[in-house]
Order: structure tokens, then C-alpha cells, then sequence
């Protein structure tokens, strides 16, 4: 009796063993995480948990989060994410050391899920390592891609492209209130897709002339592609705890999503390289007639495979599309909320432009009270409040402190651009502030920085702008936006949702009429579509 007794004790003691030893290990790792921090002088920061560290005082909106730690611990902030080190500058000041002064030493990327998944084991320009091919991607970019020729040729497509929004708009609004953030999505995507591969997905209105039913099905399965780029906004736990890297996979896990995208992202834009690789050997083209994609084609170096084509497009199409539509979308929201703003950009509109015609490019430069509101919406409404994270590539020292290599950054432009010691009324959209301040959005005014600073700010910033100020300026120029009835300014819900981008929670829903006489319209080519 008493053998049998230890024989079924055996296993529990075996157990407890096991489970005593796990905790022990952890324990020490955890413990000597501490003391080795107490051997450095690393900034401060809040204590993290065994294992965990301090994921679970992100929260649903980690730029938020930090913020509010930032003010507990300064700005400055040393902490530990699952098993990865990590920096967050909360100010002006650290995120210009950080992105200026060290920009060579935080030039790196973390390595990350959706890195390696979706963009081609980050072969694209985003997340892809500085060096001989990543200054390759920025100097096309800035030689072929972005340059100002280029932008300017690409103005016919902008204004189509806003001139069909609008008539959508118009046509829409006669049944009810319009949904401004799915047509504006329609939009910027359509834009997007004209610029990288001339071609127009059509969601709204009646279809393209001519269109088969092969066109009619990619042009679905395009759009299906862009909703379904919405899981690279979910959080990795495997990408802070690799031990936990379990927990994301399985069928239905967000790596089993991830590389079912990276399928779908392959086949569709293996198709269209094809498409245009065939185009380019049968009828040659010159310069004004390219696409982006052509230009990729006419690139002569071993740097450039398909599968990192395939990977600036993605670039192109998530870093270009979400976050231009979302942009334009926040600063409707804070019009809407604030009528005698709307008011004064119409006005200033009409003393420009006047009513007889429709707004241009060619005006955005006079239209000082439209660039304000422009500035203002980018600084309190952030669409990527962390930027992308950054990599400290050997040991410095920041603010004093001492800052490991292999170190996580990111730079809170989220708390930077609502600074209290930098912005008066940092809490309130007031564009009047920006129009005698010297203040621009282009990377050397470090308390604005929606577009990044430095060797990883985004190549393009001046495209991006015309997409902006042009959309926004035809759209208010040629509609009359109202609330439905019933609905106050400040009703309009501001809550955010964070995903990929920082965007509105709640759709914005107003009433679109025309507020031009009906000859501006006719001048414009505006065809409302029946």
C-alpha cells in the first residue's frame, strides 16, 4: 500500500518541480534584468512585469498610454516590451537628438512580423535595413518616382480623380446623408492605383466604359486585397515574446492571416508586373506616358528583383493610401466641428479663386487660411502617432542616460504636437496659430513632424501634400457640407481607432450640395453620372 501510494505522488512532486524551476529561471532573468539596468544609468520608466515586461500599460491607444506615462517619468522613457528594450522620447528636443543629431545610430529597423510575412522579408523601403539597396529604393524614389516633373504630370489624374469623387458626392446626397470615409477612400485608392499601375478600381457610380467582366472581377478583388490589409495592424505578441509566438499561429491566427495576404498581394501584383513587363516589349513608351510601375521595370540593377517591386508597390499603396485618406478625413471631421472654420477656408477660397470657376493647383500656393487648417489637422490629429519604430544600432547616451544597442525607439510625435509647454491650448484646433509661424511640416520643425525627420522620414512628403491640399481644397470649394438634421458640431464623435493608422472611430455622415453656380461646374468637366 504504501509503494502504491508514493507511485501516484510521483508525478504531482514531479510537477511541482517542474513548475518551481520555471519560476525560478524567470525569476533570475527577471532579476538580473534589474541589477544589470542598475549597473547602467538607463532612463526611467514604470516597472515591468516577468515575461511581459510592460505590454499591458500600452493599452488599446499606446500612443495615448504614453503619454500619460510620459508625464508620470518624463520624457524620456526606458521600458521593456515582452524581451525587447525600448526608448520613448515624449519632446521637441529628444525627438530632434534622436532624429537629427544620432540619426545615423536610430537609423534601423526593429525586426518585425509584417516585415518579413507581407513585405518580402522587408524588402521594402519602410522596413528594409539602411544601406547599399535601401539608398538605392530612396534614390529612385527621389529620381524617378517623386520627382517634380513627375508630380506635375500626375495633376490631370488628381484632378479626375476629385472632380469624380465630387459628382459622386452630389448624386449620392439626393437620397441622404453621404458617408464621407468610404468615398474618400475610393478616392486617395484610386489615385493611387491610376499612379502605380494606371488603373482605376471603380466602387461608386456607374462602371468604367468598356470594362469586361476580368476587369470587373480584379477590381473587386483589389478592394477585398486593401480591407484585408487591415490585419498588419494587429498586434504580434510572438514579435515582444517569441516564446509566446504560439498564441499567434493556428488557423484563424494573425500569422496564418498575414502570410494568406502576402499569397493573395503576390499573385495579384505578379499579374500586373506581367501585364506591364509584356507592355513595355511590345510598344516601347517615353517618359510622360510611364506609370510608377513601368519605371521600376526600366531600372537596370540586380538590387531590384520582382519580389522587391512587388514590395515598393506595397509601400506605395499601404504607406500612400491609409494614410492620405485619413489625414483628409480628420480634417473634415474638425471643419465640421467647427462652422466658422469651414467658413473662413470658403471664404478665403472665394476671394482667390472666386465662384465662377473651380479651384486648381495652380491656386494652393495663395490659399494661406487653407494651409493653416492643413497644419493644424497633422498636428492634433496625428495618423501615425508613433511614427514607425526606430533601432539604436550601437550604445549612446540620450538626455545623459545610457541607451543599449539593439534598442527599440519610438517618438511620440502623438504627445510632441499636444504639448502644453510648446502649444498654447495644445487641446484645441485653432489654425489661427500657424498663420504667422514660420512652423512647416517637412521635417525640420521637430514639435510638427507628421511626416517623420531625418534619413526614415517619408519620401513622399511633397506628393502626399498635393493629394491633401488639392482634395481638400475641391471638395470644399465645389460642396456645400451640412449635418443631417438633428446632428450638432460638436455631436461628431472624435473617439480614435488604431490599426494600421490612426483614424476616426465613427464614420462622418453630412448632407453634399453644390455651392457654385451651375457654369463652374460645366468649366470644370464635371459630368455627374446617372
Amino acid at each position: 500500500m504504501e509503494l502504491e501510494l508514493q507511485g501516484e505522488d510521483v508525478p504531482t512532486a514531479n510537477g511541482r518541480w517542474i513548475v518551481v524551476c520555471i519560476c525560478g529561471l524567470l525569476g533570475a532573468v527577471f532579476l538580473w534584468r534589474r541589477l544589470s539596468g542598475r549597473s547602467r544609468n538607463l532612463p526611467p520608466g514604470p516597472k515591468g512585469w516577468p515575461v511581459i515586461g510592460n505590454l499591458l500599460d500600452l493599452g488599446l491607444y499606446p500612443h495615448q498610454s504614453l503619454q500619460k506615462l510620459a508625464d508620470k517619468y518624463g520624457p524620456v522613457m526606458f521600458m521593456s516590451l515582452g524581451s525587447v528594450p525600448t526608448l520613448v522620447v515624449s519632446s521637441k528636443e529628444l525627438a530632434r537628438e534622436i532624429l537629427k543629431h544620432q540619426d545615423q545610430d536610430f537609423s534601423f529597423r526593429p525586426k518585425s512580423t509584417m516585415g518579413e510575412l507581407v513585405m518580402y522579408k522587408s524588402s521594402d523601403m519602410v522596413f528594409s535595413p539602411v544601406g547599399e539597396y535601401w539608398r538605392y529604393l530612396r534614390k529612385i524614389s527621389a529620381n524617378e518616382v517623386f520627382h517634380t516633373k513627375r508630380l506635375s504630370e500626375l495633376e490631370t489624374v488628381r484632378r479626375e480623380e476629385v472632380l469624380t469623387t465630387v459628382g459622386q458626392m452630389l448624386e449620392a446626397s439626393e437620397d441622404g446623408p453621404v458617408q464621407l470615409n468610404e468615398r474618400l477612400e475610393n478616392l486617395i485608392l484610386n489615385m493611387q492605383t491610376r499612379t502605380l499601375f494606371r488603373k482605376r478600381y471603380n466602387v461608386f457610380g456607374k462602371s468604367e466604359n468598356g470594362a469586361s467582366a476580368d476587369d470587373a472581377r480584379e477590381a473587386s478583388e483589389f478592394h477585398k486585397l486593401n480591407k484585408d490589409l487591415s490585419i498588419c495592424g494587429h498586434f504580434v505578441v510572438g514579435d515582444y515574446v517569441p516564446s509566446l509566438r504560439w498564441a499567434d499561429s493556428g488557423t484563424g491566427g494573425v500569422l496564418a492571416k498575414m502570410n494568406q495576404l502576402h499569397r493573395d498581394l503576390d499573385k495579384f501584383f505578379s499579374k500586373i508586373l506581367e501585364e506591364h513587363r509584356l507592355s513595355l516589349k511590345n510598344q516601347p513608351k517615353s517618359s510622360d506616358e510611364m506609370d510608377f510601375v513601368d519605371v521600376l521595370l526600366q531600372q537596370h540593377s540586380d538590387n531590384l528583383t520582382h519580389d522587391s517591386m512587388k514590395a515598393y508597390i506595397m509601400d506605395m499603396l499601404m504607406a500612400g493610401t491609409d494614410t492620405t485618406n485619413q489625414e483628409i478625413m480628420w480634417m473634415l471631421v474638425e471643419l465640421m466641428r467647427h462652422p466658422h472654420v469651414l467658413k473662413k477656408v470658403q471664404e478665403e477660397l472665394d476671394d482667390v479663386v472666386g465662384r465662377d470657376r473651380v479651384v486648381e493647383e495652380a491656386d494652393l500656393g495663395q490659399l494661406n487660411y487653407l494651409h493653416a487648417v492643413i497644419k493644424e489637422s497633422f498636428r492634433l490629429h496625428p495618423v501615425l502617432p508613433l511614427m514607425f519604430p526606430h533601432l539604436s544600432t550601437k550604445p549612446t547616451k540620450i538626455a545623459g542616460y545610457d541607451i543599449p544597442a539593439n534598442c527599440s525607439t519610438f517618438v511620440n510625435v502623438y504627445a510632441i504636437m499636444r504639448d502644453p509647454n510648446v502649444w498654447k491650448d495644445p487641446l484645441t484646433f485653432d489654425p489661427d496659430r500657424f498663420l504667422n509661424s514660420d512652423v512647416e511640416v517637412k521635417g525640420q520643425d521637430f514639435e510638427l513632424l507628421p511626416f517623420g525627420s531625418g534619413r526614415r522620414m517619408c519620401p513622399a512628403l511633397n506628393y502626399a501634400l498635393k493629394i491633401v491640399e488639392h482634395s481638400l481644397a475641391k471638395i470644399l470649394h465645389m460642396c456645400d457640407l451640412s449635418l443631417p438634421s438633428g446632428i450638432e458640431p460638436l455631436d461628431i464623435d472624435i473617439t480614435e481607432s488604431v490599426g494600421i493608422t490612426c483614424c476616426p472611430k465613427t464614420p462622418l455622415l453630412v448632407m453634399v450640395n453644390r455651392r457654385l453656380p451651375a457654369q463652374a461646374y460645366e468649366k470644370s468637366g464635371l459630368k455627374p453620372e446617372k
